[in-house]
């Protein structure tokens, strides 16, 4: 960083540790700063003051890094967690396009069916980043694909249709469509992997979260009802209408809901379902075949 610059950022690492940000995250959100403000010295004060109050620094940047992509991030969609990237691993385990598969991962098995082009639906998709990244890994594997991402919130499938425009690798294999998961809308056409991160906290932990996420990320994409599950029954049923037979469903949720959603799956009618830890060693993504 410029020498210009070093007593700006010191001052700033301090308030941000005053502000109850530990040290070491008070400076990887610095350098994340910087790097978006550059010898700005207004703007990075600024981008300062946002965060010192809560803000997410994702939010204040633009942008986030998710899987192998950055992503564009506002206020009107979920940012991207590291968590969400075991089911984006889920989906290219099934499609044979993961390569080596560590962990609970060993455990998808591959699709049977025809793998000649396949076609993806990405439920509750917010910036687009599970549907994105698994295009971009199948593409790079040379397989051919295609993708639709959908969520109920025209504002970020605004967002979703730019980030297929700057981190997609073919653009042209991806679209977007508006879904209400809740009234069990069908997409059209038959799919063979199914992905979904829907909102899943409870009400109860809905008053318990960080202000970083309480008051700053969007609730339509954080409120999953009083026992945090109620999108996971609709969400099922649009599979069963649009999968392909032998395809699966895979969906992320909360560390403590792996025995209700696989539940869930059973009582729908999938096959072989099973819940993967995440790196951390939490349930957090169960997956059924048709």
């Amino acid at each position: 960083m410029p020498t210009r610059m070093s007593g700006n950022i010191d001052s700033a690492i301090k308030r941000l540790t005053q502000a109850g940000i530990g040290e070491d995250d008070a400076r990887f959100d610095i350098s994340l700063i910087f790097s978006y403000t550059g010898d700005d010295a207004e703007l990075f004060e600024k981008a300062v003051t946002r965060r010192a109050e809560g803000e997410p620094v994702a939010y204040i940047i633009g942008r986030q890094a998710f899987y192998k992509e950055e992503y564009k991030v506002t206020p009107d969609v979920l940012i991207p967690r590291a968590d969400t990237e075991l089911l984006v691993e889920t989906a290219l385990g099934f499609a044979g396009a993961l390569g080596f598969a560590a962990g609970d991962l060993s455990e998808v098995p591959e699709y049977s069916g025809s793998k000649k082009s396949l076609r993806i639906l990405d439920l509750c998709t917010g910036t687009g980043c599970v549907g994105i990244s698994v295009i971009n890994t199948l593409l790079e594997k040379h397989i051919t694909a295609s993708a639709v991402l959908s969520d109920v919130s025209g504002a970020a499938l605004d967002i979703a249709g730019e980030n297929i425009g700057t981190s997609c690798k073919d653009p042209g294999t991806v679209t977007v469509v508006r879904l209400d998961v809740m009234n069990e809308d069908p997409a059209d056409g038959l799919f063979d992997i199914i992905t979904a991160n829907p909102p899943y906290i409870n009400a109860s932990d809905m008053t318990t979260l960080d202000r970083e996420v309480k008051d700053h990320e969007p609730a339509l994409a954080l409120q999953g009802g009083e026992d945090g599950l109620m999108f996971y029954p609709h969400i099922c049923n649009i599979a069963l209408k649009c999968l392909n037979k032998g395809g699966m469903l895979a969906v992320e949720h909360g560390y403590d809901q792996g025995d209700d959603v696989r539940e869930i799956l059973i009582n729908k009618g999938f096959n072989n379902v099973k819940t993967l830890k995440d790196f951390g060693g939490n349930d957090r993504v169960t997956f059924g075949i048709l």
